[in-house]
């Protein structure tokens, strides 16, 4: 069975084998953070000038779902690529955290804003705990992490679709609507 390459540890190891040195992680985490921190707060920042969420959080979830299935079928064929695709996929999926948990507070009343964050965090956390177990336990069971990629893909169309049908509040009443009511 041909390995396409898990996490970036995995393709990390592989460009290290080709260089005959140790498997080398963090440097290669490190890109990924930093364009995640930089992208973070530009979209928090676009998310507050223009005061559409919605709008800076489904397209990067959805460019972060394609790029993390380009970056598995692209394997081993050419790290730089992979790795890079990897690299946007991270930082499109943590980017839109500012607009999202902005968007919160902008759909619920004021009374239960805060314990819905909590709540919302708290099965995030949970969400992480049990989908790095199931990739795990995906790629034990197949021998390959084909299927954990798909699912993890999957996951993150879902949210896209998700996000997409959420209904808020700058959508649901236009200035021209309001003129028709008055």
């Amino acid at each position: 069975m041909e390995h396409r390459g898990v996490w970036l540890h995995d393709v990390d190891a592989v460009d290290s084998e080709k260089r005959g040195a140790d498997g080398y992680c963090g440097g290669g985490l490190a890109g990924g953070s930093a364009l995640s921190g930089g992208d973070l707060l530009t979209v928090s920042w676009l998310s507050d000038k223009y005061q559409n969420r919605k709008l800076f959080i489904w397209p990067l979830l959805l460019i972060a779902a394609i790029a993390f299935f380009a970056s598995w079928m692209l394997g081993n064929q050419s790290f730089w690529l992979s790795y890079a695709l990897l690299v946007v996929a991270a930082a499109c999926m943590y980017a839109p955290y500012g607009p999202f948990f902005a968007l919160i507070p902008e759909l619920l009343p004021r009374n239960v804003s805060g314990v819905s964050m909590g709540m919302i965090n708290s099965f995030g956390a949970l969400g992480a705990f049990l989908g790095a177990w199931l990739v795990g336990y995906l790629n034990g069971v197949t021998g390959g992490p084909g299927v954990s990629y798909t699912f993890m893909a999957i996951a993150l169309l879902s949210s896209v679709v998700l996000m997409y049908c959420v209904r808020a509040q700058n959508e649901t009443t236009s200035p021209s609507a309001e003129m028709v009511t008055r």
